[in-house]
């Protein structure tokens, strides 16, 4: 009766608890709810108890939150986006209209909304050219905190990415007619007032983001925005896959509309004619990094998980930029020089990476050797120096082969994260270094087979035979079949990863015979570890660790003594000798007479 009393009293007092806890978190939601309405930014306000130092250390903006009625509605709108179960593009339209004038007014709260920001995703995805420029309006002085945003940094990269090809269209004289037609249908003042052009738009864009550029850099969100406004910017693919491993991870989740191909998919697969405007800020973005970047920093960033990607981004613009100046540099020679100034004239992001390239790449203690010898192994570093190889200029990427390539490409072979900076070496190779290459590559032929590295072999035999080497595609195939030889594996089981008949069932014998060799040792130190607690609880028929097992067996012995004990002296007994090893051997069967 007692038991079951005070069972009574812990449920009542669990219940009390719960009942408790629950009005703590509707207090908390109504608290919420007041702060969204006044909408006041969090970081501005200091807590009980704390500094205002303190305070203004998180300034992050906070857009307020959505009531439960307003994220049912835009949760039921996604889901129809999702299914895009419309009978026509015309009553699509209209729906998306209709969220979009439920939206006014909380753009920010749904692009910082966790359930919400795949809405807002989609509704770009759908969105008209005048509905993109409202949304950038609405965004207007947050891009940087919605950049640096788990969310909503995702709804500014699809927002500048879908924007990317209305400049173009603007640039090239192209409007849309919808824009006339909803400008007169709508009585609004706001509706009717007229927009500004996408590249002012994006110019503006970049005032708000020029004193943050060194932060966004590093940021884990910011980053990947950061990427896609320059690529934009460049006129560069946006369906690349090159480009895409530089703007987001593989991991991304993708939003889309299933099935909506009607007016819905931007051209970004080709290269997209961009304003002057655009190079300019290219151009002072890079420099503005550069001076805002030391050689300490520099050396960081190469090596930096989220700035390594963006280093390779403005590695290779600006060698495209400079590449086209230093082309157009004899047509304008005479203009540079009345006007008393040159893109020339400031050192370049390479030249900061190589200074003194290519003739410094020869002195194996100079800055430039120091840093392709230490981004070469390394696994964030070497990226950078892949985009390096494949976009310098003739005369650097003669230097880097004739002093660090070429001599060490037996050596580059043996080393994983090196093979890819030679993969893209090889592909800029001429003939005759090719040739030398391959000769040199014949004797790691088998260690790159044994070890799966068949991306290196494979471009091995792609450049001979791009280069008409038809000397070496044969020395490569005889390699190839003498190392499949050598291991008794066929070529095709080799480079398919084929197993032999059995070869499963031998692997899981083998991890099978593993994981008991682990368990035996597990309980043997755990029966050890036991008995040594045993014996320090005894005062007395203390043992050296010489006579352990004898100790063993006396205890046993002991045990069996006592009727209630033999069970339990029998199970130990028997796990004993499975895990010591110590069963008992058959006799000896009796020699026959000779």
């Amino acid at each position: 009766m007692a038991k079951r009393k005070a069972e009574k009293e812990h449920r009542g007092r669990k219940r009390r608890k719960l009942a408790e806890q629950q009005q703590r978190e509707e207090a908390k939601k109504q608290e919420r709810q007041e702060q969204a309405e006044l909408d006041i930014p969090h970081g501005d306000i200091p807590l009980d108890g704390e500094d205002a130092g303190n305070a203004t250390q998180d300034t992050r903006e906070f857009f307020g939150m959505l009531s439960d009625e307003e994220q049912e509605y835009f949760r039921r709108a996604d889901e129809m986006l999702e299914l895009n179960d419309f009978p026509s593009p015309d009553d699509r339209a209209v729906f998306i209209d209709n969220v979009f004038k439920e939206a006014a007014g909380k753009e920010l709260k749904l692009a910082s909304s966790q359930s919400c920001s795949r809405l807002m995703e989609r509704l770009i995805l759908l969105s008209t050219t005048r509905q993109k420029k409202r949304l950038f309006d609405a965004f207007a002085d947050h891009f940087p905190t919605l950049i640096t945003h788990r969310f909503g940094s995702h709804c500014c990269e699809q927002l500048f990415a879908q924007s990317a090809p209305i400049v173009s269209r603007e640039l090239a004289g192209e409007t849309e007619e919808e824009e006339e037609e909803e400008q007169t249908e709508q009585a609004d003042v706001e509706a009717r007032k007229p927009l500004l052009s996408m590249e002012e738009i994006f110019l503006l864009v970049l005032d708000e983001l020029e004193e943050h550029l060194t932060y966004l850099m590093t940021d884990t969100f910011g980053s990947h925005s950061l990427r896609v406004l320059l690529t934009v910017l460049a006129g560069r693919s946006l369906d690349q896959i090159s480009t895409k491993s530089l703007l987001q991870s593989k991991n991304k989740e993708r939003i889309s509309v299933p099935g909506a191909q009607f007016g819905t998919q931007t051209d970004t697969a080709e290269k997209r004619p961009v304003p002057s405007s655009f190079g300019l800020a290219v151009r002072k973005i890079i420099s503005d990094t550069l001076s805002s970047l030391d050689s300490t920093m520099l050396a960081v960033m190469v090596k930096h998980p989220t700035g390594n990607p963006i280093m390779q981004l403005l590695l290779e613009l600006d060698i495209a930029l400079n590449t086209k100046t230093k082309n157009r540099k004899k047509a304008s020679e005479e203009t540079e020089e009345t006007e008393g100034g040159g893109s020339g004239s400031s050192t370049t992001l390479l030249e900061r990476l190589l200074p003194g390239a290519p003739a410094s790449l020869g002195d194996e203690k100079s800055e430039a050797s120091r840093f392709v010898s230490g981004t070469i192994y390394d696994s964030i570093g070497s990226r950078l120096l892949e985009t390096l190889v494949t976009h310098c200029p003739g005369k650097i990427f003669k230097g880097l082969y004739t002093h660090v390539f070429g001599p060490r490409v037996e050596t580059l072979l043996r080393n994983e994260t090196a093979t890819y900076c030679l993969m893209r070496v090889l592909n800029r190779l001429s003939k005759e270094d090719l040739a030398d290459t391959v000769q040199k590559s014949l004797p790691k032929i088998e260690l790159l087979l044994s070890r799966g590295r068949f991306n290196v072999v494979a471009t091995l035999f792609e450049r001979c035979d791009a280069r008409g080497l038809g000397d070496s595609t044969n020395a490569l195939l005889k390699a190839v079949a003498d190392a499949c030889n050598a291991a008794g594996v066929s070529l095709a089981r080799r480079l398919c990863y084929l197993e032999d008949e059995g070869g499963e069932d031998k692997k899981e014998s083998q991890k099978k015979g593993k994981k008991d060799k682990k368990t035996k040792r597990a309980t043997t130190a755990t029966l050890r570890n036991w008995w040594s607690r045993k014996r320090r609880r005894r005062p007395s028929g203390r043992t050296t660790s010489s006579a352990t097992g004898a100790s063993w067996q006396q205890h046993l012995s002991v045990s069996v003594a006592h009727p209630h004990r033999q069970s339990r002296a029998r199970s130990f007994s028997s796990r004993l000798r499975s895990c010591t090893g110590s069963r008992r051997r058959p006799r000896a069967a009796a020699r026959a007479p000779s």
